[in-house]
């Protein structure tokens, strides 16, 4: 599908909390940039919540959605700032009700395609 057909969702409201240092604004791009994504699997995100700490050395990094009348929370250590952010956008993503019903129904394609062949 080109980008000028897909949908266009509307990213609210996106909130930076970070206790001991501020994120640059180019840590903060990078992290609007990727949570885009999830627009993919939602009709209307309300709030999006970051919270970053650095802990002896490890970036943590979590998020949270509020999304369609939802609310998903996960959060995610690595060595790197962006490391982090991606592997919590990755969760986000594989938490989605609409991957999980995508999962359910090729699960149930495969069942109905083994019955068929047996």
């Amino acid at each position: 599908m080109s980008k000028s057909r897909r949908k266009q969702v509307e990213i609210v409201d996106v909130t930076f909390r970070s206790p001991h240092q501020e994120l640059s604004e180019s840590e903060k791009a990078y992290v609007r940039r990727k949570l885009q994504k999830l627009a993919r699997f939602f009709h209307k995100l309300w709030a999006l919540e970051v919270t970053y700490e650095l802990v002896r050395g490890q970036h943590r990094v979590s998020v949270l959605v509020d999304a369609d009348g939802q609310k998903f929370h996960h959060d995610e250590t690595a060595h790197e700032f962006r490391a982090a952010v991606d592997a919590v956008v990755q969760k986000l993503e594989t938490s989605s009700p609409a991957t999980r019903s995508d999962c359910r129904n090729a699960g149930a394609r495969r069942a109905r395609k083994s019955l068929r062949q047996s």
